[in-house]
């Protein structure tokens, strides 16, 4: 009886969330990677992949990222390991986040207006998907990554690893 009620408060709550428009608090319990993190709403558990973007470790999870890559993806996190908990270090457990839901994925703002996905982005440890569409935050993730470019940070910054960039989104299209 537990389960079903906490299943339908879960719906009723995303439900309202996608209707209302407006974001929703969710309390941080846990950051499982960059991308996938688990909150908490009253009683209700639920985790969140970051919105329009592929993350490192997603690629490397990726049954279709080569042997070469994935090696390339572990040996950049062996020489940045800080990268590699980058979320954990940023977010706060136990916090009330703001959260969007969209296409299954989660909208979390983690600084002020700057959404997650911005940050991974800017940081250079996530893509911008090639098919990603959202006309509200196309732009700002797009923009975020050129920034991370053009100041060579994370991925683009390690030259072994273009190779793999460049394999993905022909992959994507």
């Amino acid at each position: 009886m537990y389960k079903i009620i906490s299943v339908f408060f879960l719906q009723h709550f995303i439900l309202l969330s996608c209707i209302a428009a407006e974001p929703a608090l969710g309390m941080l319990r846990a950051v499982q990677s960059n991308a996938f993190q688990k909150f908490s709403f009253g009683n209700t558990h639920f985790g969140c992949n970051a919105y329009g973007i592929v993350s490192l470790e997603e690629l490397y999870h990726d049954a279709n990222t080569s042997d070469v890559c994935k090696s390339k993806i572990q040996r950049f996190y062996l020489k940045n390991p800080h990268l590699q908990y980058f979320s954990a270090t940023l977010l706060d457990l136990k916090q009330l986040y703001h959260l969007e839901f969209r296409e299954r994925k989660c909208i979390m703002y983690a600084q002020g207006q700057m959404t997650l996905s911005e940050l991974l982005l800017k940081n250079g440890l996530a893509l911008v998907k090639p098919v990603f569409q959202d006309k509200e935050f196309r732009y700002l993730y797009k923009k975020a990554q050129k920034n991370a470019q053009v100041n060579e940070k994370g991925i683009w910054g390690d030259e072994t690893l273009s190779e793999c960039i460049l394999i993905f989104r022909e992959e994507e299209k």
